[in-house]
């Protein structure tokens, strides 16, 4: 079939007409655009600029890093079943293999009826298989949807087509359930995390002003001590996740008056993604050795004296391999091992992780008898349920929960003066109830 030909303008060489290099010289092509009256004035470069752009910001979030590995880990195991499928026409059942595949690296023991260690954390030497959590297992399927739904495998999985989402078939959803009553039956709970509490972080303080102290630091060590001792005290009081603590910028923070505290705004972060705020304030403490604003003060005092400004980008900066500090988000997960650093120097390691510093933010607050409203909108919880969940130790602690009052009460002295039914009725007829309620009572 003809083509028509033009002569490269550089040595001659005849190229098709829509060559953009010269087969022989490697001449680039330049293009010229001739505009039609009346059209758009487009930038074809500056907008593919831009699309490339949000997608690798997309590309960099930590979600979908996990996911990536994920769906390459996935891919290598599907090359090792029979027929290799690719991921366009992988079925729920090699799924179900992948996840059963995926207990190699699970590290929750699930023990056989019978079994002494049952109940136990932990792995012991009895023999019963090691396997993924029912947990873990319910996050990998959810990142397993987001795979194939952005492959384009979308929707319902229909069998008998073998089409849609396979992640999202029956068996995939009963594999999870199946786990989920194994792993319960078997008397394995989520573990929840060790409350971090005033005292340890009153001991922790202590401890990194000691450090402070010491005369044996570099710049770098103590900008770095520095700017852990005023993250702690500000993951404490303000119950904030560590995660979107770490990537608070300058311009979210607000003074207080007469310079009493800090008014954070945040907008982003791990449940912040479609414009709400979580808009928390921390206030100066009378105790000093814990007062978060005195330990932000002296952070800012030493990044002064290195010549960092920290009056715009991020508060909490961390270090590069070579050293330097830069300004990006402070990772929770660096966060935690710098913790677990400290917690071993100081002989204190009782299993307490970042985490648990919102929950011992949260029972302080209802030791102190805040309303659970106040204490759900301090710490940023919008459910009710999350909330009661972490302050269930302080619900068993409580001296006058009702635990206590059951065991201070004398129940027959409860009891007898409603043996006459009818200022039973009485006094359910001033409560404050609906109809519905009051005949249900009177029942």
């Amino acid at each position: 079939m003809f083509v028509p030909s033009v002569r490269c303008p550089s040595c001659g060489y005849t190229n098709d007409c829509d060559f953009r290099f010269c087969q022989r010289c490697g001449y680039s092509r330049k293009t010229v655009r001739v505009r039609q009256p009346g059209s758009a004035d487009i930038n074809l470069d500056e907008i593919d600029t831009r699309l490339n752009q949000l997608w690798n910001f997309d590309q960099a979030t930590s979600y979908s890093k996990q996911k990536d590995s994920l769906q390459k880990e996935l891919e290598n195991f599907l090359l090792g079943l029979p027929g290799k499928p690719s991921l366009a026409v992988v079925s729920p059942r090699d799924l179900c293999r992948f996840l059963v595949f995926k207990d190699r690296g699970g590290k929750t023991q699930v023990h056989r009826n019978g079994c002494a260690f049952l109940g136990q954390r932990g792995t012991h030497s009895c023999g019963c298989p090691v396997r993924l959590s029912y947990k873990t297992v319910d996050s990998y399927i959810g990142k397993l949807r987001s795979i194939f739904h952005a492959i384009g495998r979308d929707g319902e999985w229909d069998r008998r087509l073998s089409l849609g989402n396979p992640a999202a078939d029956k068996s995939v959803k009963d594999y999870l359930r199946l786990i989920t009553a194994e792993q319960l039956q078997a008397r394995i709970t989520p573990k929840q995390a060790t409350p971090f509490f005033v005292d340890k972080l009153t001991q922790l303080s202590f401890h990194l002003d000691q450090k402070l102290a010491s005369e044996d630091l570099s710049p770098t060590q103590r900008f770095i001590v520095a700017r852990d001792q005023a993250y702690f005290k500000c993951v404490f009081f303000s119950g904030d996740r560590p995660g979107d603590l770490g990537r608070v910028k300058v311009p979210e923070i607000l003074r207080f008056p007469n310079d009493d505290g800090f008014l954070f705004n945040h907008v982003w972060g791990k449940t912040l993604r479609d414009g709400d705020e979580n808009v928390f304030g921390i206030r100066r403490n009378p105790q000093l050795a814990i007062c978060p604003i005195k330990g932000i003060e002296q952070y800012m005092v030493v990044a002064r004296d290195l010549k960092i400004d920290l009056t715009t980008g991020y508060l909490f900066r961390p270090t590069n391999p070579q050293g330097g500090i830069v300004d990006s988000p402070f990772s929770s997960a660096t966060a935690e091992a710098r913790l677990k650093s400290y917690l071993k120097e100081m002989r204190a390691d009782d299993g307490e992780t970042l985490h648990g510093f919102r929950s011992g933010c949260a029972i302080t607050l209802a030791f102190t008898g805040a309303d659970l409203s106040e204490i759900m909108d301090h710490v940023g919880w919008t459910r009710r349920h999350t909330a009661l969940y972490y302050l269930q130790l302080a619900k068993v602690l409580n001296p006058s929960g009702a635990s206590g009052r059951l065991a201070a009460t004398d129940l027959t002295e409860v009891i007898n003066p409603w043996q006459d039914v009818n200022q039973l009725k009485r006094f359910i007829s001033a409560f404050p109830v609906n109809h519905s309620d009051k005949r249900n009572l009177s029942t």
